[in-house]
C-alpha cells in the first residue's frame, strides 16, 4: 500500500550554506536544539536509504540521548520532550520492521504511542490510528492474532468515524479538502490492510468485502486507472478466483485492462509505469485461464505480456524480472496442463484390463 497520506510531523533540513566570520577567530554560533535534531534525523534517514542499518540505529539513539539532556538542561519542555522522542521511537520502530526485529517494533510503537497521547495527541486522531494500524501489523507477523484482530478492528472503526462526515457528493463540484483526502486514503489503506490480514488467516468472503470496500474509497481519492486502483482490482480477482468466482474475477481484469489502456499518459515514465501494470494484469489472466482450464486463453494473454515484456525497463535487472516472471507463469501453465493430461489419460478406459 503503497505512502498515501501526509505525515503529520516533520523535520525538514536546512541548506548546507556556510557562513564565514569576520571576526577573529571563528563563529561563535552555537546549533541550536531543532538544528541539532534536524541534523541527526537527516543523517539518520540517509543511513537507512544507503542501507547503513546499524548506524542508523546508532544515530537515533544518539539523537535519543541529545533529547534527554536537553530536557535535563532545561532547553526544552516536557511536552516538547514526549513529542519529539515520539518521533524517533516512530523512526526507530520503522527501522526494526525493515530489520524484521518484530518484538523491537512492538515495543516501539507501543512507547510512540503513549508518548503521543502523553503529550496531547487524541486517541482518535490520524497519527494515533496510524501508528495503531502499524502495531496490528506487527503482531500478524508475531502471530497474535487476538491483538491484530483488535488493532486493525480497533483502526477502521475510529477512521470510518473520521470520514463519517465527508459527503460523497461534493457541492457545486468542488474538491474535496486536503484533510479529507487525507483521511480518506487513511481509511483505504487500513481496509486494505485489513483485507489481506483476513485473507491471510484464510477467511476470504470477509478479505473480499474489505477490498471492495477500499476500492470504493480508493476511487474517492484517486482517478480510476491509478496504481493503486489497479492493484486492488488485482486482488479481488485474486480473491474471487480462490472462491470458486471466475467470471467476476475475468470482470475485475477486464476492467483493469479498459482503464489502463483508456488512460492518458503524459510522460515516457508513466507509459512505462503503464506498461508495467498491463504486464502484470496479463500475466495474472493467464495463470487465472489455465486454473480453469483454458489453456488457449491462458497463452493467449502470456503471449500478450511476453509481446510488453520487450518494451519494459531496458536495465539488466529489470529485463531479467520480467523474463522470470513470464517463464514462471509459463511453467505454470505446462505443469497444470500435463497434471490435467494425465487426469484424462486415468479417465479412459483400459481395453487390455
Amino acid at each position: 500500500m503503497s505512502a498515501l497520506h501526509r505525515k503529520y510531523v516533520a523535520y525538514f533540513t536546512t541548506g548546507g550554506a556556510f557562513s564565514i566570520a569576520l571576526s577573529w577567530p571563528f563563529s561563535r554560533h552555537e546549533p541550536s536544539l531543532e538544528e541539532r535534531i534536524k541534523e541527526q534525523m537527516y543523517n539518520a534517514f540517509q543511513l537507512i536509504k544507503d542501507d547503513h542499518l546499524e548506524e542508523a540505529d546508532a544515530e537515533l539513539h544518539a539523537l535519543l540521548l541529545t533529547l534527554d539532556e536537553a530536557t535535563r538542561s532545561g532547553r526544552q519542555t516536557n511536552e516538547e520532550w514526549l513529542s519529539r522522542r515520539a518521533r524517533v521511537y516512530s523512526e526507530l520502530a520503522n527501522l526494526k520492521l525493515l530489520q524484521k526485529d518484530y518484538p523491537a517494533a512492538e515495543r516501539l510503537f507501543v512507547h510512540t504511542i503513549r508518548d503521543c497521547m502523553a503529550s496531547g495527541v487524541p486517541p482518535g486522531s490520524p497519527m494515533i490510528i496510524e501508528l495503531s494500524l502499524k502495531l496490528a501489523m506487527v503482531y500478524s507477523k508475531l502471530e497474535d492474532s487476538e491483538k491484530a484482530e483488535s488493532g486493525f478492528a480497533f483502526c477502521l472503526m475510529m477512521q470510518q468515524q473520521n470520514c463519517a462526515a465527508i459527503s460523497a457528493y461534493s457541492e457545486d463540484d468542488k474538491p474535496l479538502s486536503e484533510e479529507d483526502l487525507n483521511n480518506l486514503a487513511l481509511l483505504g489503506v487500513i481496509q486494505n490492510s485489513y483485507a489481506h490480514y483476513q485473507i491471510l488467516e484464510g477467511r476470504l468472503p470477509a478479505g473480499r468485502k474489505l477490498l471492495e470496500a477500499a476500492l470504493a474509497t480508493a476511487r474517492r481519492v484517486y482517478a480510476p486507472h491509478h496504481a493503486n486502483c489497479i492493484n486492488l482490482l488485482a486482488d479481488l480477482a485474486n480473491v474471487e478466483s480462490q472462491l470458486e468466482m471466475p467470471k467476476n474475477a475475468r470482470s475485475r481484469l477486464k476492467e483493469a485492462v479498459d482503464l489502463i489502456q483508456s488512460a492518458v499518459v503524459a510522460s515516457k515514465s508513466e507509459k512505462q509505469q503503464s506498461d508495467i501494470a498491463l504486464f502484470n494484469v496479463y500475466c495474472q489472466w493467464a495463470l487465472l485461464e489455465g486454473n480453469q482450464g483454458a489453456f488457449n486463453s491462458a497463452k493467449k494473454y502470456l503471449n500478450e505480456a511476453k509481446l510488453l515484456s520487450a518494451h519494459l525497463p531496458a536495465d539488466a535487472d529489470g529485463q531479467q524480472t520480467y523474463q522470470k516472471q513470464v517463464a514462471d507463469v509459463e511453467a505454470t501453465l505446462q505443469r497444470w496442463q500435463d497434471m490435467e493430461a494425465g487426469f484424462q489419460e486415468l479417465l479412459v478406459p483400459n481395453e487390455e484390463c
